[in-house]
């Protein structure tokens, strides 16, 4: 090849060279940038928490590389620091504790006028007519266990409480007691706790409008929101049951005198048709945070896997413990065993777990079932179709069949 020739080839190698150069350029450009989008899209479900300590992002690394082998639901949560505040009144965040002292069994802190105050160790947040009131009286047994002179249905977190009351006032009033006994007997703070069973604390928001108004899906935070920017490792104890058994149990509770079976039916027709007239113009998970109550019939309460989503947008599944009554009334021993496991009580021998569980049953409709008669079939039939969506999801949200309530 004559020199000439040498040259047009070497050239057309460099510019062939250079060409792919280019080409690859371009394209690890491209690439990081989808990355850097991927990643973003991310970001925008990261929560904002009102004090310091919670400014860190629950979900703290999302890569796409790494993913969950279940749904991980607290990547959906759009609550913001903003947001959250409206749900306290002035001077509500302030009084939250940046963090909780040492050697304390249960999350004590002290104030900013230096007084000792302690929240509850766990909560038992529902449900109502489940089981709750059996369960919190078996867990008054227990030693370590502190009951003040405040009700079991405390509401430390209640949305409509929040606006009434000022934090420290509530605080005040519910752990001043056993911070006398740690006064009086230092060695009591390594063991002694307290906890609060509101069964409502799972669901309660009717007046979510009043702080995020009237948006088709409903609120933006929710309680679980508020506890989380407080106590991110509470313990969490759910109990639930069929909910068609459920909302009879609790209309039975209240009407049990004066009420009927034809009378709950109409109740049952009423607040489905309100039901069905609030998804006109919002969505499932808003109608489920109402409160459309004719004659105790608190439908919406039923609708478990709207309300347990939600907490699993803001708390890891592992902080919450959740089985069914049935489950309890087969095997009282095991259930409560693993309760006080759960919630970090010491264990008690066998036989006095037997002895604790062979009381009789707290608040039990029997009686009152009695007085007023069974369900309507075609009531129950009614309530069975109304359910089985929110049962199907409950169902594939805790990987469980058993939450599908079939008979």
């Amino acid at each position: 090849m004559n020199p000439s020739g040498r040259r047009i080839v070497v050239l057309a190698f460099a510019a062939m060279f250079s060409g792919m150069s280019l080409i690859w350029c371009m394209y690890f450009k491209q690439m990081s940038t989808l990355d850097t989008r991927s990643v973003s899209v991310f970001t925008k479900g990261k929560m904002l928490y009102p004090s310091a300590r919670f400014k860190e992002p629950m979900v703290s690394e999302v890569t796409t590389n790494k993913r969950p082998a279940l749904p991980d639901f607290r990547l959906e949560n759009r609550c913001t620091r903003d947001n959250l505040k409206k749900m306290g009144k002035p001077g509500f965040f302030e009084g939250i504790p940046e963090q909780f002292l040492p050697g304390y069994k249960g999350p004590c802190f002290m104030t900013r006028k230096k007084v000792l105050r302690c929240l509850p160790h766990f909560y038992v947040i529902g449900v109502a007519k489940c089981g709750t009131t059996e369960l919190w009286e078996k867990l008054e047994l227990h030693p370590q266990f502190f009951v003040s002179g405040i009700e079991k249905e405390a509401d430390w977190w209640s949305p409509t409480r929040k606006r009434s009351t000022p934090f420290s006032t509530y605080l005040n009033s519910r752990s001043a007691q056993m911070v006398e006994k740690f006064q009086r007997n230092h060695s009591m703070r390594e063991w002694l706790v307290t906890a609060d069973g509101s069964p409502t604390t799972l669901y309660e928001f009717d007046n979510w409008r009043m702080f995020f108004g009237n948006r088709y899906d409903g609120p933006i935070c929710t309680t679980a929101d508020l506890l989380y920017a407080v106590q991110p490792k509470a313990k969490l104890v759910i109990t639930l049951r069929d909910p068609v058994d459920r909302l009879y149990s609790h209309y039975l509770h209240f009407h049990y005198k004066h009420g009927s079976a034809q009378q709950f039916h109409e109740g049952v027709l009423s607040e489905i048709e309100k039901y069905e007239s609030c998804r006109r113009y919002h969505s499932a998970r808003a109608c489920a945070y109402g409160r459309n109550i004719n004659d105790f019939v608190t439908l919406h309460v039923g609708l478990y896997s709207v309300f347990i989503r939600d907490w699993l947008k803001v708390y890891p599944r592992e902080q919450l413990l959740i089985y069914r009554l049935d489950e309890w009334k087969e095997d009282c021993p095991k259930v409560f065993s693993e309760v006080l496991k759960f919630v970090e009580l010491d264990s008690l021998p066998d036989e006095t777990v037997r002895e604790i569980c062979a009381r009789k049953m707290a608040n039990s409709g029997a009686d009152k079932k009695k007085m007023v008669g069974p369900m309507m079939d075609q009531t129950r039939r009614l309530l069975m179709n109304f359910y089985a969506e929110s049962n199907r999801e409950l169902s594939k949200l805790l990987g469980d069949d058993r939450y599908l309530w079939k008979r």
